[in-house]
């Protein structure tokens, strides 16, 4: 403990400790705590080890976890769209709340990017190769975004949400065109007959041309 003024301090409890009072080396300290994979560690090590870091309290550090693991230990989630348009998406919100239960659920973290379309295919390649994300979750993909075929080349870890045809990337996404068109059934059911469609986004986005699509089957 450190006297600082009129209070104590506590002192950070370090990997070293942790090392010391289990009998072994930082690193392996560090192996063990990131469980690194491909590493022989006897089962009676990797007990200590671990007994320790609990008596002691020890939290690793972020920066020292990802440098040993060689995972930034975060996920990407990018918006293309408008910002104006974030506040006002109640789905999104929906979505946010669950990505980050399940990130955090795995030790992870959620790094939210909004970006305009017309700087994606920039910031997509930039987020890839600086290392600074292990995944890229995609919101909003659209059929001219020739970014996601140069991620699929890198063969970066990509989700798509939103389907989008012609790809080899992971997708999660609804069925909007038969959304579309069970929506418009229920109007017509109920007598309608003069029924517009507002896709919400421009056809090149591919949820608004299966939007339009459903719409029309009905």
């Amino acid at each position: 403990r450190v006297l600082v003024g009129n209070f104590v301090k506590p002192t950070r409890v370090t990997s070293q400790d942790v090392a010391d009072t289990a009998g072994v080396s930082r690193t392996t300290v560090s192996l063990v705590l990131n469980d690194v994979k491909g590493i022989q560690i006897s089962t009676d090590t990797r007990q200590r080890v671990i007994h320790a870091a609990k008596e002691l309290g020890y939290v690793p550090d972020a920066a020292g976890r990802a440098l040993a693991s060689r995972r930034a230990q975060i996920i990407g989630l990018v918006l293309v769209r408008s910002a104006k348009n974030i506040t006002s998406d109640a789905f999104l919100t929906q979505v946010l709340e669950n990505l980050i239960d399940v990130v955090h659920e795995h030790e992870l973290r959620l790094l939210i990017d909004i970006i305009e379309p017309q700087h994606q295919k920039e910031a997509y390649l930039q987020l890839a190769r600086s290392k600074h994300i292990d995944g890229l979750i995609l919101s909003g993909p659209r059929f001219d975004d020739d970014a996601l075929s140069a991620l699929e080349d890198h063969d970066f870890p990509t989700v798509l949400m939103g389907q989008l045809p012609g790809t080899g990337l992971c997708s999660v996404d609804v069925d909007n065109r038969k959304a579309a068109c069970e929506a418009v059934e229920h109007l017509i059911q109920h007598g309608h007959q003069r029924i517009a469609c507002i896709t919400n986004a421009p056809p090149l986005y591919t949820a608004a041309t299966d939007r339009l699509n459903g719409y029309k089957d009905a």
